[in-house]
């Protein structure tokens, strides 16, 4: 079993959702503002400033769902057995960002209280969403195997683990995309030498786990950062299709293989262009040290 150690910095990429052949792409442009709190970098504040007019884009151009959930919790407090209902709602946009087209344009600024106020203006291709993909779970997990240890915040040194399961027998990928422009391949394992990653339909398997080799020797990833706080960005693509592979390179030391995220974009835009059954669910993880 290899070990392998990652270590990059805040990233927040915004391709989500699944698209079809059938839907018509559309050039849209997004614009919104982001008002820093006294924590936020000038990269937080470009990066939020850019997710927001990706995401005002999409929702004037396709709207959005609203969903409410409500949740029944039972504890016992001072008056004895208690029930206690949370109510969440939350509202997710019907279509999706799949490539800058140019690059955002900013504008800064000082507000009142001395704090950055970033506005952004980005252009960009678009679709709207298809339902034609398989409903895959991939949940992170912090130190164990288990449905108990699902977690998107690590502490340095922490070791990650993905629960997966899907409703049919396909291929699955998984990448973390990180703020230096690399996107690193988790999954195939080193050991599979490229290789397709194929699963069962309604099996729960472990990714990165010592105690599951079902899909080979696997590599076991460690989570490291010199930073007080890291945010970086997992995908996970599953079809019951077959796919090819993106082409990445050897890293330094004991990273996992990689490639720049102008080609990963590139590569994911092309190949969920073709196939409509091809999910992705992205998922961003936080290390602090």
């Amino acid at each position: 079993m290899r070990k392998l150690t990652i270590s990059c910095a805040l990233a927040a990429l915004m391709m989500s959702g699944v698209w079809s052949d059938a839907l018509a792409d559309k050039v849209l442009t997004g614009e919104a503002t982001f008002y820093a709190e006294s924590y936020h970098s000038m990269n937080d504040c470009k990066e939020g400033a850019l997710q927001k007019a990706r995401v005002e884009a999409l929702a004037a151009e396709y709207g959005r769902t609203v969903n409410d959930h409500t949740t029944q919790v039972d504890q016992t407090g001072p008056r004895g057995e208690e029930s206690f209902f949370q109510a969440l709602s939350t509202t997710e946009v019907r279509g999706e960002w799949i490539a800058d087209e140019g690059e955002p344009k900013y504008d800064v600024s000082l507000g009142n209280d001395g704090l950055y106020v970033v506005k952004c203006t980005v252009r960009g291709k678009t679709r709207p969403f298809s339902n034609e993909a398989a409903d895959f779970t991939a949940t992170p997990l912090r130190n164990g195997d288990e449905t108990r240890f699902a977690d998107t915040n690590f502490k340095s040194g922490d070791s990650m683990r993905v629960l997966f399961k899907s409703p049919v027998d396909g291929y699955v990928a998984a990448y973390l995309a990180c703020p230096d422009g690399n996107v690193y391949t988790l999954l195939p394992y080193l050991s599979a030498n490229g290789a397709d990653v194929k699963v069962k339909g309604g099996k729960e398997y472990v990714f990165f786990s010592p105690a599951h080799k079902e899909l080979g020797e696997p590599d076991e990833m460690k989570l490291v950062t010199q930073d007080p706080v890291e945010r970086n960005q997992l995908y996970v693509l599953f079809s019951p299709n077959e796919f090819s592979r993106v082409t990445d390179t050897a890293s330094e030391g004991d990273a996992p293989r990689s490639l720049s995220f102008k080609d990963f974009s590139k590569w994911i835009s092309k190949i969920r262009s073709r196939d409509p059954k091809m999910g992705l669910v992205m998922t961003p993880i936080t290390i602090k040290n």
